[in-house]
């Protein structure tokens, strides 16, 4: 008989994205899933390809650092806590997994007192605030490869990698290019700063979208919504053909922008590193610099060591352009990149994350902390 699984995975891209690769990995298997997503304009845009799932909104607000957004974010806590424990109430999980970020803390806590076995899964190379707050209420914890966390019982970790979502498979370039109206020949720079854009990157590819069309590369820019114009640039390069500049503020079909790219600029996040992995595509990092505990420095410079990317901190992005020209002129280079992507996709096990959550939900349930307040029943034969 099939389980119920309530996925809390909304607030970035890299948090959802592996809550819908679940979901449909345990739904292929007879189970139920319900997701919990944020009411963040970026989680209601990449929901929309995904109908046949269940997604439950919940309100919230990502810490920070000010009196008022300190204030906003406990209001939205409590908000996250009651919508929380009215989800609880309502789906009646066997299992939460949650995949960190704002919106977990409330509803990991609420079903944790009711002895509902939680997973936690860390993406990043640093640990977050809300898996390093929420990992003593955690049946299991689901870690990078080498990744360790204090207070923590061996037993309780698993390394899994990331989630990718089926759709991300290295397709024919030809044929992705043809999808997505882009020029079938030539080489094709590909520059996006994940799900919520990156404005360093986006003014970087307008600034020097005309010298790299001239050196003979065409560009495909997606800038994140409400993030700069969109608009096509066509350019004569310096052999007499033209080249193509084409700028988007939002594309669901990242698996097939990856597929017909040479070459990826990128922010360092781990969602983001595990798709091109699987993908198969080389890449010049360039961690944002304002990550919570460095975490995309730290995830970039795995990748890097692993012989998958170039690492390019943003205080040096005036080199950018030489870097990316020295890439494009060295095709040797790029296929070795090539060959260890295929080595490090491996390492992201969906199928065994999933068995194994589901043996949490065959474990059953834990001890539920209900019973310190709840009036005890009567013993037999004594008046209520």
């Amino acid at each position: 008989m099939g389980k119920k699984f309530l996925i809390v995975c909304g607030g970035t891209g890299g948090h959802l994205s592996p809550g819908i690769a679940v979901a449909e990995e345990l739904l292929s298997r007879g189970h139920q899933c319900a997701l919990v997503i944020s009411n963040k304009q970026v989680d209601s845009r990449l929901v929309q390809r995904y109908q046949h799932l269940d997604f439950v909104k919940v309100p919230g607000v990502a810490f920070g650092k000010s009196p008022a957004e300190i204030a906003r974010f406990f209001l939205g806590f409590f908000r996250g806590l009651l919508a929380g424990s009215g989800i609880i109430r309502r789906e009646k999980p066997d299992v939460v997994l949650a995949f960190g970020g704002f919106l977990s803390l409330g509803i990991v806590l609420f079903a944790s007192l009711g002895g509902i076995p939680i997973a936690l899964h860390e993406a990043n190379r640093k640990a977050g605030r809300a898996v390093r707050l929420l990992k003593r209420f955690a049946t299991r914890i689901y870690l990078p490869t080498g990744v360790r966390l204090s207070r923590v019982s061996v037993g309780t970790v698993r390394y899994y990698g990331y989630p990718v979502r089926k759709e991300f498979r290295r397709t024919p370039r030809r044929w992705a290019r043809e999808k997505l109206g882009l020029p079938r020949d030539g080489f094709l720079l590909v520059v996006f700063g994940g799900s919520q854009g990156a404005s360093a990157l986006n003014g970087w590819v307008d600034s020097h979208c005309k010298e790299v069309l001239s050196e003979g590369m065409d560009i495909y820019c997606v800038r994140g919504l409400g993030k700069g114009a969109e608009g096509v640039l066509e350019e004569i390069d310096s052999r007499g053909q033209t080249r193509r500049y084409e700028s988007v503020g939002f594309c669901d079909s990242m698996h097939l922008v990856l597929s017909a790219a040479d070459l990826a600029i990128s922010r360092a996040g781990a969602g983001s590193i595990a798709e091109m992995a699987r993908c198969v595509i080389p890449s010049v990092l360039i961690p944002f610099p304002y990550a919570s505990d460095n975490h995309q420095m730290e995830n970039a410079r795995y990748f890097e060591a692993q012989g998958g990317c170039i690492v390019l901190d943003q205080a040096y992005l005036e080199n950018l352009f030489d870097e990316v020209v020295s890439i494009y002129r060295n095709p040797d280079f790029l296929d070795r990149m090539r060959e260890n992507l295929i080595m490090i996709e491996d390492a992201n096990r969906k199928e065994d994350l999933v068995a194994d959550l589901e043996q949490v939900a065959a474990d059953g349930p834990n001890q539920s902390w209900w019973r310190f307040w709840q009036k005890k029943p009567a013993p037999e034969g004594e008046a209520l």
